[in-house]
């Protein structure tokens, strides 16, 4: 059977995959070329071997590093050298927040993502062709000064942080540098040579080219948070990883250890809640409703890493391990492909394996009675995309909802069906967004929470259903007029990235606003057009996360701190501070043009020098001579990226678009010289 053709499927430049069914290769798939990729050299979408001893290129593996981590702590278990439920403290002493729950936090937490972290330290994460260790050599610092959102334990979100915290207990415990141990002790017991982070793989092997901006080749990334998503290694030696959770594989652990990973979070509560995170410890997900109901346990666990995607689903006890990792697309899309793969396999074996479908719906002409304590407003969050306000009424047999988020206004019209959930409809009554419902429940603490069913179709690919959290109620925040005006004074300014190193992907997208919340008093969102939160006002410079939705709806929240006539390489700003993702951001309308007579521009480490594009050079071009660690990148009035230097051949004429932007990035005491 021919499983490479279902590869293509996925949008990406590179797409590598790899199917293992016990120790045996069904298929080499390394170095397909989806047919939609953007590579100019695709070859028509034809299939292309572009390596020739078949081990393929590196990718980072992205989030499936965590599976890696939980592994290496596993096997320090099984030599009694960790105890899961002990504090974090106990082998990292240091380990500090300004939250003295943070005590509580036991290493079984932070694999099972039930810490309480707020989610992830940004701050020098993804930096191309640069190994600074910035990002795990300052990860206590990172945490020292923030809180937590949940008390240790109280429920499963989703948590970068606490597998960067694993890399640093594996090497105490250890004693050996986590690259070390990935490579010379798993890589040597799994017989595998291509494993390891961006330390010991970039360079060394032939990593899968990045193209970003249509067929513009960029530099590699490196991905500096190695617990949590830095392992960089082939399809092949992904697949190979997945094979020590085989049922009777010892290669790297005994049974118990593989079973307890294996284990959802709160399999033990007798109120186990379906609408909850279906992680394990390290996996995404040990529990997938159509393999349950096939009779195939079956654990996966997805990783994004900006440029490198990656999926690695293992059928334990059928010996089946799929990994497909990509340059491009993402890792839903991977996700499909390796379901695909592995459901082809389970039917050869006589296993039908049926995606869920939506179900009929019978729709009631009336709304009982006792919703009505359920109007009011609510914040909706599906992780750390958008947080949107839903303003909710019942009125004559319909649930009519007022959408507003940062850059957007929708009225949606949902009704009532006789299984208690509500279905969206369009104007004539008919349903939309077939198998998507939402309910409501009140939680033993008072708060109220809206559930959502969804069928994820992915067209050709399959269906997936999901059940999560989506929703939370919330009241006016009574805050004083001077403060809600002070917040609106920031409304439709531009706040721009500074404090990262040169190499920083965040610069690509480097831009943030604020927007005062209309109708709900005393909130603020505050984001860009991909990324925005929802911020409770707590004074005329702070704002807080509050979300307490369990789940993965609470996932990377963040505090914010604004600072006034701050110094920033010469200049004088207002700031603001994304607290906890370790981002802090200028007001860049405040700073200078970039006009013809600035022949160079002196640099400062974590202090980018910024530039409007509205002078005399708007609409030409300079040229830079700058130093190696240094970037540019440029911005149109959009704050869309049109150029960096991080780009592949990047040191040529840059283009300077009217009304954009420009910053240079660099380390304190060397220069960028401009050209004319």
């Amino acid at each position: 059977m021919n499983y490479k053709k279902i590869l293509y499927g996925v949008s990406a430049v590179f797409t590598a995959g790899y199917l293992l069914v016990g120790d045996s290769i069904i298929s080499p798939m390394d170095h397909v070329y989806a047919k939609t990729a953007a590579a100019t050299d695709t070859d028509n979408g034809s299939d292309k071997e572009v390596v020739k001893d078949g081990e393929g290129k590196i990718y980072c593996v992205g989030s499936v590093s965590k599976v890696y981590v939980t592994a290496a702590v596993m096997m320090l278990v099984e030599e009694e050298k960790i105890e899961l439920d002990n504090p974090v403290t106990d082998y990292i002493p240091e380990f500090k927040m300004a939250d003295d729950r943070y005590k509580d936090i036991t290493i079984r937490m932070l694999m099972d993502h039930t810490s309480g972290l707020m989610g992830s330290s940004f701050k020098d994460t993804f930096l191309y062709d640069d190994n600074d260790m910035y990002h795990h050599d300052n990860l206590l610092k990172l945490l020292s000064d923030q809180r937590l959102k949940a008390d240790p334990g109280e429920y499963a979100c989703y948590c970068n942080d606490g597998f960067d915290l694993l890399d640093l207990v594996v090497e105490r415990v250890s004693g050996m540098a986590y690259t070390d141990y990935v490579t010379d002790v798993m890589g040597k017991k799994m017989n595998v040579d291509h494993t390891g982070t961006s330390l010991n793989m970039i360079g060394e092997y032939e990593s899968a080219p990045v193209y970003r901006k249509g067929n513009i080749e960029y530099a590699t990334i490196c991905t500096k948070a190695t617990g949590a998503g830095g392992v960089y290694a082939t399809a092949k030696d992904t697949a190979r990883f997945g094979t020590v959770f085989y049922k009777d594989d010892n290669t790297l652990l005994g049974e118990g250890s593989k079973v307890g990973m294996a284990t959802r979070w709160n399999d033990k509560d007798a109120d186990k809640d379906e609408y909850t995170a279906d992680s394990g410890l390290g996996w995404d997900y040990v529990e997938e409703l159509k393999y349950k109901k096939a009779g195939v346990k079956v654990l996966g666990k997805g990783g994004d890493a900006i440029d490198n995607h990656a999926m690695l689903i293992v059928a334990p006890d059928e010996k089946i391990s799929v990994a497909v990792l990509s340059s491009g697309g993402n890792s839903s899309l991977n996700g499909a492909m390796a379901e695909a793969l592995l459901d082809t396999v389970l039917k050869d074996r006589g296993i039908e394996v049926s995606d869920p479908v939506a179900g009929d719906v019978t729709l009631s002409d009336s709304i009982p009675q006792e919703y009505e304590e359920y109007a009011g407003y609510y914040v909706i969050s599906r992780g750390m995309s958008q947080n949107d306000i839903w303003n909710i009424s019942f009125n004559e047999g319909y649930m009519d909802v007022e959408e507003s988020g940062m850059y957007r206004n929708e009225s949606l019209k949902y009704r009532y069906s006789e299984d208690g959930k509500f279905c969206r409809v369009d104007d004539y009554d008919n349903t939309v967004m077939d198998g998507e419902t939402i309910s409501f429940v009140r939680h033993s603490d008072g708060n109220i929470y809206i559930k959502e069913d969804v069928l994820q179709i992915m067209q050709g690919m399959g269906n997936r259903a999901m059940s999560m959290y989506v929703g939370q109620r919330i009241e006016d925040n009574t805050v004083s007029s001077d403060v809600i005006k002070k917040w609106a004074g920031y409304e439709n300014r531009k706040f721009a990235l500074f404090d990262n190193r040169y190499s920083s992907g965040f610069y690509e997208t480097p831009f943030f606003t604020c927007k005062v919340a209309e109708g709900l008093q005393g909130y603020v969102f505050v984001g860009s057009e991909e990324s925005y939160a929802l911020e409770k006002i707590a004074s005329g410079d702070e704002a807080k996360a509050f979300l307490t939705i369990p789940g993965d709806a609470s996932r990377d929240i963040y505090d914010v701190k604004l600072s006034e006539n701050v110094n920033v390489h010469d200049g004088i700003y207002n700031v603001v501070d994304l607290q906890s993702r370790g981002l802090k951001c200028l007001d860049v309308d405040m700073a200078p043009s970039l006009t013809s007579d600035i022949n160079e521009v002196k640099l400062v480490s974590d202090e980018a020098a910024w530039y409007r594009l509205d002078g005399d050079v708007s609409n030409t071009t300079i040229a830079v001579d700058k130093p190696s660690e240094s970037s540019v990148f440029v911005y149109n009035k959009f704050g869309e990226m049109v150029y960096t230097t991080l780009m592949k051949g990047g040191n040529g004429d840059i283009p300077l678009p009217k009304d954009g932007y420009i910053v240079f990035v660099g380390e304190t005491g060397e220069t960028v010289a401009i050209g004319r």
